[in-house]
């Protein structure tokens, strides 16, 4: 079995998967009664329900995005493989070319992705030794040097240049 046919049918399995839960999650929705409840607790269950349909369709996202990839690599593969046989048309070559972009571009989501998670978790946690730093700058008579810049001479003395007797 190709590494092309074994891809599509790993998605398949994947895509029958998902369509199972969605079903599922779609009957527990429909036949589930709502009791009368505070408003209060009314508006923590529909932020609990948007929570987890954020999370959802995250995941959701974050699966597709997977299984593409899997596949371009797949492809990529059995492009080199036919390579190795011959078997290559200029056609082909375009092809190699749009599936290296379409992988760059999801790297290039990927990376942005962790660098949006990254900047809302350092909000949310913010710098931990930001209250050291501010105490210890607070105190009267704290002068280190680890709070202080480099003189110039240290720092040209850091940026000179290296040579290999000097490592050795």
């Amino acid at each position: 079995m190709g590494c092309y046919r074994y891809c599509y049918e790993l998605t398949q399995v994947k895509k029958k998967r998902e369509a199972i839960k969605n079903r599922d999650h779609e009957n527990s929705k429909k036949y589930s009664v709502e009791w009368p409840l505070s408003s209060h607790a009314n508006l923590k269950n529909r932020i609990k329900q948007l929570r987890l349909d954020i999370k959802g369709w995250v995941s959701k996202r974050f699966s597709t995005h997977r299984e593409s990839k899997e596949r371009l690599i797949c492809s990529l593969e059995e492009w080199d493989l036919n390579v190795e046989a011959g078997r290559v048309t200029d056609f082909d070559i375009n092809k190699r070319e749009e599936w290296l972009m379409d992988l760059q571009t999801l790297d290039q989501l990927e990376r942005a992705d962790i660098k949006q998670k990254s900047r809302v978790r350092w909000a949310v946690e913010g710098d931990e030794n930001s209250r050291f730093k501010e105490r210890a700058e607070a105190r009267p008579g704290f002068r280190s040097p680890l709070f202080h810049k480099l003189s110039t001479s240290d720092a040209s003395f850091l940026e000179s240049d290296i040579s290999m007797d000097e490592v050795m």
